[in-house]
């Protein structure tokens, strides 16, 4: 077995549904090697619990856009979820000269767990 990064922890309210989830998780990545962008959607439960156990996000979900892409041969996951959560630096700007702000994950806690060559998570 191995560690992963499986989520990310922080405590927000989700908009659709007024619950307050706390587990974060990419379900989608897409990737423009010409714009140099990673979008992502990420879902969120209620506790990492609900998701080892298979259960329903709460809310629709979130699209995050990075200015970025992952450098070949990287794992896209890690790189991911470790750009999701990086501080910006101040005046950073896109491809299109725009200022980059900081997402509502900006410096969350990253969850890592071990996980089987099954891909089944290893509760904490």
């Amino acid at each position: 077995m191995a560690k992963h990064i499986i989520g990310i922890n922080l405590n927000i309210i989700d908009p659709l549904t007024d619950a307050e989830v706390n587990f974060h998780t990419i379900t989608d990545v897409n990737f423009s090697i010409t714009n140099k962008t990673t979008n992502l959607t990420i879902a969120s439960y209620t506790h990492e619990r609900t998701y080892i156990r298979g259960g329903k996000p709460a809310g629709d979900g979130k699209m995050i856009t990075l200015y970025d892409v992952p450098p070949l041969g990287e794992c896209f996951y890690k790189w991911a979820y470790q750009k999701l959560v990086a501080p910006i630096e101040p005046n950073t700007t896109n491809v299109y000269g725009q200022l980059i702000t900081p997402n509502e994950f900006t410096g969350a806690a990253l969850v890592e767990r071990e996980v089987k060559t099954d891909n089944t998570i290893v509760a904490a």
